[in-house]
């Protein structure tokens, strides 16, 4: 809002400007949103267009308010039919430190002023799942002039309720026996902090994000050198970032090598704090959770434990849970933000090491005639 006087003889007076009252938290309705109706702001954003060429006090000042609902709806009179407490507007906000303005003109690619609103409020004017803004438009003198714009505002708030995929304690082991793998454990679960009251379902989030239900992957990634003789030669193994992963076009473009088998997994499955037991079977196709990663028709791997380790060698594997970014998960250092980055198994739990050799291995020695 603002820009041009439309009239050349009349000059535009300073005006207020009222936004819709908006919903912060995960709450559509009821029933299974019921528990997560808590949000909390955490800072402002907004973009303003100011020429002060002919008004060097040109300004716009934002204000808000937020006010937590029993039922965690929000309509466009929440907050007139709240106590007077409530109705209370906070501001303005300074978006243009060490200046008596409060709002900045783009400078050095700086797009939007910031107001930190933790750093500067008590909870009492923070957390509410329903939230207004004002602004006020101020030509800041007698001349005529382009009035300021406001462009776009975003708020920055953390809610109750998230998804998190980790690899459990002792959710990534394998043993072996007589040269051969004889168990495998691979387990992930959805548990944000700790606490299953901090925890959606998958589809919950997805639902909440406006993003399609379906499926996710985890990825078997391998390396493996041949056995010598003498003191075992481990190779080294480095996973990919799981959110740089990229199906299309391929990144990184040995990813299929680096990482040849795949778990295919229902976001249905993943309920809060579920762990899931992918060395099991899939309880929505029957099959095992696993594929292979070829590129061309990606078969069913019914035993992935003697597909994958059925040559001998010394083996370093590793987990990249949720690659290409599928889910939307929580960064638990800092919730707000959404995407974490640590979903491989070196995050978890170190990678595993382990040897196979067939008990009828000989090594005999090079005769050279």
């Amino acid at each position: 809002m603002g820009g041009d006087d439309a009239n050349d003889n009349y000059r535009a007076r300073d005006g207020w400007y009222y936004s819709p009252v908006f919903q912060t938290s995960y709450v559509f309705g009821e029933g299974q949103w019921a528990k997560y109706i808590q949000a909390r702001l955490l800072k402002f954003h907004w973009a303003t267009y100011i020429d002060r060429g002919s008004n060097e006090n040109a300004d716009i000042q934002i204000y808000f308010r937020a006010i937590q609902t029993a039922s965690g709806q929000c309509e466009q009179d929440t907050f007139e039919k709240a106590p007077l407490s409530k109705q209370t507007w906070q501001g303005p906000l300074d978006g243009y430190t060490g200046n008596a303005l409060y709002s900045q003109h783009p400078v050095n690619g700086k797009v939007y002023n910031e107001y930190n609103l933790e750093a500067n409020f008590a909870d009492t004017y923070l957390v509410g799942n329903c939230v207004q803004y004002r602004a006020k438009l101020i030509q800041g003198g007698p001349l005529r002039s382009e009035s300021p714009k406001l462009l776009s505002v975003y708020v920055q708030r953390e809610i109750v309720g998230g998804v998190n995929l980790i690899i459990p304690a002792n959710g990534f082991s394998a043993t072996t026996k007589d040269g051969r793998v004889d168990t495998m454990a691979i387990q992930i679960q959805n548990l944000v902090n700790g606490q299953i009251s901090e925890t959606l379902t998958l589809n919950q989030a997805l639902e909440a994000n406006e993003q399609n239900l379906g499926s996710f992957y985890v990825h078997l990634c391998i390396a493996r050198n041949d056995l010598v003789e003498g003191n075992p030669v481990y190779p080294t193994l480095t996973l990919p970032n799981p959110n740089e992963v990229s199906f299309d076009p391929l990144a990184p473009a040995n990813f299929r090598e680096l990482c040849p088998y795949y778990a295919d997994i229902q976001t249905a499955a993943m309920s809060e704090g579920t762990t899931l037991n992918l060395m099991g079977t899939d309880t929505f196709t029957g099959k095992s959770y696993w594929y292979a990663n070829d590129g061309n028709t990606y078969p069913n791997v019914a035993d992935l434990i003697k597909t994958a380790f059925k040559d001998d060698g010394y083996y370093t594997i590793g987990l990249l849970l949720d690659a290409g970014n599928l889910i939307p998960e929580e960064d638990a250092s800092q919730p707000a933000l959404g995407e974490n980055t640590d979903n491989q198994s070196t995050q978890f739990t170190p990678l595993i090491q382990f040897m196979v050799k067939s008990p009828y291995t000989v090594y005999l020695p090079l005769v050279v005639r």
